[in-house]
């Protein structure tokens, strides 16, 4: 039995989620076709998901089609769930990504396309909604082409006043060979020599498009239940089956955790071996296995090769690979928002946080902050419609009402010099047996805190080593202003110790207080989070374009001229542009298309000057950080 693991993508309302819900009918899993609106959707499960009308979470689901399984993970369609998009893609085979007739190509899909392909995922493309009124084919066919990739192919034929698309491989042959000349040498020799038959040349669209080196583009009216018989053909046609061994060492990834109310359902994609209950995954016995079978998760005893299936009993967090598996990962965007968070009765504050913790075993991402001192909690976040779902879903869910205040920005703190401070053995101020020398210094654009020593385990144990390491880290993620630390090199460069009264804990507790001298010796600038974005306005709205992104201070090369239409690609600081899609849209009465993702922190203005309450108690106030360690305070 072949296996293909696709993945559902869209901007939000292009009908996704109803494309998901006609596959499930017209294979038999579903009697009556579900609504995302009527909240009675396979996929949309979770109580917050029917009562709000959207998907939240990614969901898999399977059926048969041929001599096909076929796991299907539908996903959010809203930027602030783009976690969900991102964990989902790390498992796929092939993908369908959905546009909206109506609207074409947005924002969000554009961001998604991009990511597919850098992932080199077989993609193929429906246009839905084609039963709305005025709906330009030709034009959403354009934006394609231009937004999207020109090795985009229509496939089919279609008759907007009837609602009828034709079967699949209907199509100007000279258009397929154009494009097919443009990828394949081989065709392009066939077609000059005249030995070019238009069985090979249809064979080759099949071959390149599982390469994910053409995109096929189809046609359908999900709400209508038009165009889905192809799209199932598409899918058995057009993306890839991988093969894969049963035998060897179990290799795998997880990319969901689902909370249930005896332990976590961890969902993985194995890509060779099997597993089986009663072994051990990552250390941890395996207790329970379910697979997806026809809309169900049913249990099993064995989970095969390339199959998706659910893990119970191993406590696994999202992005854990396991055996051979090392998935490439994207990261299209990071939270650029922090929030205080707290419940509104006081007497909740241990049961909030035992429900961010399960929380964040599903979304790594908002993963909560405890400040030491103050004891606030902080959470990241994409935008204020997670911000919503987040205070409904603790409601229904964990019986939690909470309030969110003091929403930043989230910045990053990055030494301005070098900064060097050692602490003698004999040094009488602090209850340590132990003598640290680091030096700080910048290490520009590297967007990571390095670590490492110069000192030998001749000259100081590796144990002791061990616990400046560890003490070092533990205080990466506050800075001299409260904010994480990057774009930085920690070296120690000193080390000893007493044989008779040092211990690892020594060495551990008195390094955060040398890392921080060191660092209020080198200071530190402020940085704020850059977007990569793109921007596609028609050439008449060049002028207002180029002054919108000089106000929000981007930096980008010249505008490429493209027909009628402009493109200017760049960097743009994420808190000077929020909304602007929505702004785009407006100017250019819909034509106009703004995307963006995660680039990296850069120098903020002066005028930033954004300092926050420290997560951990400040070993720069030496009275109180030693009261800490002692357990007074």
């Amino acid at each position: 039995m072949k296996v293909k693991n696709i993945g559902i993508y869209a901007h939000v309302d292009a009908g996704k989620t109803t494309i998901t819900e006609n596959l499930l009918y017209k294979t038999n899993v579903i009697k009556e076709i579900g609504r995302v609106d009527h909240g009675s959707s396979l996929t949309d499960n979770l109580e917050l998901e029917k009562k709000r009308g959207i998907s939240i979470q990614a969901s898999p689901v399977s059926f048969y089609y041929k001599d096909t399984k076929i796991n299907l993970v539908d996903t959010p369609g809203h930027a602030d769930f783009i976690a969900e998009v991102e964990k989902s893609m790390n498992v796929l085979d092939g993908a369908i990504l959905v546009i909206s007739a109506k609207e074409g190509v947005q924002a969000q899909t554009n961001i998604i396309f991009d990511s597919l392909q850098k992932l080199n995922i077989p993609t193929i493309i429906f246009i839905n909604k084609i039963d709305r009124i005025g709906v330009d084919i030709a034009k959403v066919v354009n934006e394609i082409l231009d937004y999207l990739s020109s090795k985009a192919f229509v496939v089919q034929t279609i008759n907007l006043e009837r609602l009828n698309v034709s079967d699949l491989f209907h199509y100007v042959e000279e258009d397929l060979i154009d494009l097919m000349s443009t990828i394949s040498d081989d065709i392009l020799i066939r077609y000059i020599e005249n030995s070019l038959t238009s069985d090979y040349l249809e064979s080759e669209l099949i071959n390149h498009a599982k390469q994910g080196l053409v995109y096929p583009v189809i046609f359908g009216s999900a709400l209508r239940e038009v165009g889905v018989d192809h799209l199932l053909k598409a899918i058995d046609v057009f993306l890839p089956s991988l093969n894969r061994s049963n035998y060897g060492e179990p290799s795998g990834t997880v990319f969901k955790v689902k909370r249930n109310e005896n332990n976590n359902k961890v969902y993985i994609r194995l890509y060779e071996g099997s597993l089986n209950v009663r072994e051990y995954l990552c250390g941890e016995k395996i207790t329970k296995l379910e697979k997806l079978e026809n809309g169900k998760e049913i249990p099993t005893n064995e989970l095969l090769s390339n199959d998706i299936g659910l893990v119970y009993g191993p406590k696994l967090r999202v992005n854990t690979d396991f055996g051979k598996s090392k998935r490439q990962r994207l990261t299209i965007l990071e939270p650029t928002l922090k929030v205080e968070i707290s419940p509104k009765d006081c007497k909740d504050r241990h049961k909030l946080l035992n429900a961010l913790t399960a929380i964040a075993e599903e979304d790594p991402f908002l993963n909560y902050e405890l400040a030491e001192v103050s004891n606030r909690i902080y959470i990241n976040i994409f935008g204020e419609i997670q911000l919503e779902i987040l205070k409904s879903r603790l409601e229904l869910e964990f019986h939690l009402l909470v309030s969110f205040d003091n929403m930043q920005t989230v910045l990053r703190e990055a030494p301005k010099s070098t900064g060097y401070s050692h602490v003698n053995l004999s040094d009488k101020r602090y209850p340590f047996y132990a003598e640290i020398g680091i030096k700080i210094e910048p290490q520009e654009n590297s967007g990571v805190v390095e670590v490492v020593s110069e000192v030998s385990t001749g000259e100081l144990l590796k144990t002791f080593q061990n616990g400046i390491f560890d003490g070092v880290k533990s205080y990466l993620d506050q800075g001299l202003k409260g904010w994480p630390l990057t774009n930085a090199k920690v070296s120690i460069i000193k080390g000893n110790y007493n044989s008779v009264n040092s211990t690892p804990s020594d060495f551990r507790n008195l390094a955060p207080i040398v890392l921080m001298q060191a660092l209020e010796k080198a200071g530190t600038d402020l940085l704020w989070p850059i977007l990569r974005f793109k921007l596609k306005v028609p050439s008449d709205a060049l002028g207002k374009a180029l002054s919108d992104l000089s106000t929000m201070q981007a930096e980008f090369n010249s505008p490429i001229q493209n027909g009628e239409t402009c493109l200017i690609v760049g960097n743009i600081p994420a808190n000077l542009c929020r909304n602007y899609e929505l702004t785009v849209r407006a100017y250019t009465a819909g034509k106009g298309l703004f995307s963006i993702r995660f680039s990296h922190f850069a120098k903020a203005p002066k005028e930033v000057s954004s300092i926050r309450e420290k997560p951990k108690v400040d070993p720069l106030n030496e009275t109180i950080y030693l009261m800490h360690k002692r357990g007074i305070l």
